[in-house]
């Protein structure tokens, strides 16, 4: 898998903006511009350009886990095509997206266990929480909200059998740093009461006392306490 570097990505990020804006009212002729080029050199309609996109971003937080400046670029390009109504709706019908959805996982991206990159867990989610809460995300992508947060709750659910001594020890740092940065992603892409309540009903009663435990037994550590 190839590096890319940031210039790209902008520029990959503006392209599918273009091809993906006003659909409803017809292309452009900017737009008209790109279908050429992209039909001349054999790459298709702009679905599959943009599958071609994505693709790529899922081999990036593959195979780039280490280099954090990748990952950073890499998520914030789809979350940029998650933000927009007409692409985020195309994005939702491809399969590389679908299985981010459901493999949000260490196991499947290994970014996800690299210390340097715990902040962008937090964009990863967001953006993934985004697609799946938009109005016809749960249906396009065949997945409940439940089910996507299944693995956090798993998470949390070994977590808050640990007794306030284990919780302490420090391997239960990461997973801890981790899960509720996970959380808070999704918790920045709610935006309405029937989605707070989803989340709510996801950590309430169970896991919520969880949250007060760590403050107790980490209040001395801000990397722990700030992703609470």
């Amino acid at each position: 898998s190839s590096k890319v570097n940031s210039g790209g990505i902008s520029s990959t990020s503006s392209v599918v903006g273009m091809l993906t804006a006003k659909v409803e009212s017809g292309p452009s002729s900017k737009q008209k511009v790109y279908q050429r080029m992209f039909e001349h050199l054999g790459m298709g309609d702009h679905t599959t350009v943009a599958n071609l996109i994505v693709t790529k971003v899922g081999n990036n937080l593959k195979f780039w886990p280490e280099d954090t400046e990748i990952v950073q670029k890499t998520l914030d390009l789809l979350l940029d095509m998650a933000g927009g109504y007409s692409s985020s709706k195309l994005l939702l019908t491809l399969d590389t997206v679908k299985f981010l959805a459901r493999h949000h996982t260490e196991d499947h991206f290994p970014f996800l266990g690299v210390p340097a990159n715990v902040r962008y867990r937090t964009t990863f989610h967001a953006t993934l929480a985004r697609l799946l809460l938009s109005p016809t995300g749960s249906e396009k992508l065949g997945l409940t909200f439940e089910q996507f947060a299944e693995p956090i709750v798993n998470t949390l659910k070994q977590l808050g059998s640990l007794s306030p001594n284990d919780l302490r020890n420090e391997a239960a740092r990461r997973p801890l740093i981790g899960v509720f940065r996970d959380l808070r992603g999704i918790a920045s892409s709610l935006h309405n009461r029937k989605s707070y309540a989803l989340l709510f009903e996801l950590l309430h009663p169970n896991h919520l006392p969880l949250m007060a435990k760590v403050a107790d037994a980490w209040h001395d550590q801000i990397d722990v306490l700030s992703a609470c």
